[in-house]
């Protein structure tokens, strides 16, 4: 059944105006409609990504202020892809009393938590996000809120969205944060906050793994190539950015740090890496002085790998050529006959042999990432 919506927020990515029906050919559970995919977080690039996105096995999350419209207008173009809003809320600090986002509350026109909901749905969003802030290192009282506010909730059509600071994927607050999404009704979506990559030591990697190990039907959210390692683990999907800062959420208050930030140059996707390098890096160290890798995936076509320039139009070249990338790693993950969680490990091992084979075609010492080093550690490649 078809539900009628009302006007929303952008923080929400609800657009459309009173009225508007939400689309009626998707599964009526968010359980139904994410099961095993492999979705692209895109901001601004959503249109033009969209035609690289399989609407069988991947789909679309949409993130920025204009959201819902980006995906009103890619509902139109594309009737059965897989489309999600990733809500602006984790851009706020959650208190045990307000956990969702529902934007100003003056008594006069109060938005209540279906409302939101409803106007993803009304906007052409296949299943709907919380609107959760960002819950800070130690505050179990927000947590405990989240589940109480997210319980509140009487529908099959929504994620939770758990926008945490890394400490609690520590030992001591991982069960917590368990216990806590095990008594969630709904599926959850985990993500994680930092100014860069959260997930760089080990204990933080340990228990993101056991997070998605022991909480059924959780999407690995805003993350990067460790979507792939949560789903090993169990996690039914995964929501995988196109670009640095849709790998994680920014803590509130808080930018992003790049380690150049005067330069532009994209962070490209090399498969058999397992990993983003900077093109800027290729160019000056990498393939300084020997012939670059090309890629030849649907995008590049067999372009070098390192020749993306800080342009705008290379720029999104760029972004298309990692949403290409994420879904050839999926089609290869799917079509491993011993499974998801065995294909990680060999890949994980052919990363390695890859780094030496570069290392030894260039004459420039490339390490394997202290991350990918932590995950090739702890599932035994």
């Amino acid at each position: 059944m078809s539900t009628e919506i009302v006007d929303g927020v952008d923080r929400t990515g609800a657009a459309l105006p009173a009225g508007t029906v939400a689309p009626s050919s998707f599964p009526q559970t968010a359980r139904a409609a994410l099961a095993q995919r492999v979705l692209v977080v895109s901001g601004n690039d959503a249109l033009r990504t969209a035609p690289l996105v399989s609407v069988d096995t991947s789909g679309l999350v949409v993130s920025g202020a204009d959201a819902g419209k980006i995906v009103r207008q890619l509902r139109l173009a594309h009737s059965d892809m897989t489309l999600l809003v990733d809500p602006t809320s984790h851009g706020t600090v959650a208190t045990p009393e307000a956990p969702f986002d529902l934007g100003p509350q003056d008594g006069l026109f109060d938005q209540t938590i279906d409302d939101l909901l409803d106007g993803q749905r009304g906007s052409g969003a296949s299943v709907a996000v919380t609107p959760s802030k960002f819950i800070a290192a130690g505050d179990i009282r927000s947590l405990k809120g989240l589940l109480a506010a997210a319980n509140g909730i009487e529908r099959e059509d929504v994620l939770v969205l758990m926008a945490l600071a890394p400490q609690f994927m520590a030992p001591e607050h991982v069960a917590t944060v368990i216990a806590v999404a095990k008594r969630i009704h709904h599926p959850v979506a985990l993500t994680l906050g930092s100014q860069t990559n959260p997930l760089t030591s080990r204990h933080r990697i340990e228990g993101y793994r056991r997070f998605f190990g022991e909480v059924e039907d959780a999407v690995a959210w805003r993350t990067d190539l460790a979507g792939f390692g949560a789903m090993a683990r169990g996690a039914a999907a995964a929501a995988i950015g196109q670009l640095p800062s849709l790998r994680r959420v920014n803590e509130p208050n808080k930018n992003g740090r790049a380690q150049r930030p005067q330069e532009k140059f994209p962070h490209v996707l090399i498969p058999s890496l397992l990993r983003f390098g900077r093109t800027n890096v290729m160019q000056e160290k990498w393939f300084a002085s020997s012939t670059p890798w090309k890629c030849d995936c649907a995008v590049c076509k067999g372009r070098d790998i390192d020749k993306f320039s800080g342009s705008p139009t290379d720029r999104l070249a760029a972004h298309l050529h990692n949403a290409a990338v994420v879904q050839e790693l999926h089609a290869a993950a799917q079509d491993d006959p011993s499974g998801v969680d065995s294909w990680w490990v060999s890949r994980l091992r052919q990363a390695q042999i890859a780094h030496d084979l570069l290392s030894g075609q260039t004459g420039v010492k490339v390490p394997v990432p202290d991350e990918l080093q932590i995950w090739m550690s702890v599932d035994g490649a």
